[in-house]
């Protein structure tokens, strides 16, 4: 009985190498399309919040024959909840008009600082969302 002493059982170096550099390429890939797709996750929420303020803003208007700025009294006609760290809101008013803003908050990367979403008493927003 010859049995080959040498028994060599795994991967070559060559072999991990290659599998290295496919799972590099696919992380390169994928992590940009995973942080837009989250970017324009939150860009969703933000219209969803100014969406709900401008409900509220409707409803308060048919009670109060004008608009206010002050999101706590809107908040008793339609959820709006508070400031996250993705977006600050802000209420300008008048009797006859309103615009809602939402601006975002981004410390860590500051392309996305200069990101608004404005609404007004007419429904119509500007403004992007998320980015491209």
């Amino acid at each position: 009985m010859n049995k080959n002493r040498f028994s060599f059982s795994g991967f070559t170096f060559i072999e991990l190498l290659i599998a290295t550099i496919i799972i590099g390429v696919l992380i390169a890939i994928s992590v940009p399309a995973y942080l837009r797709h989250t970017e324009q996750a939150k860009g969703a929420k933000a219209l969803e919040n100014i969406q709900n303020i401008f409900n509220a803003e409707m409803i308060y208007m048919a009670e109060n024959e004008s608009f206010s700025a002050d999101r706590a009294v809107l908040n008793t006609y339609s959820p709006i909840g508070p400031d996250d760290s993705d977006w600050a809101y802000s209420i300008a008013a008048t009797q006859s008009t309103f615009t809602i803003t939402a601006t975002r908050i981004c410390p860590n990367n500051l392309n996305y600082n200069n990101l608004t979403i404005t609404m007004n008493e007419d429904s119509v927003i500007t403004g992007v969302p998320y980015p491209p």
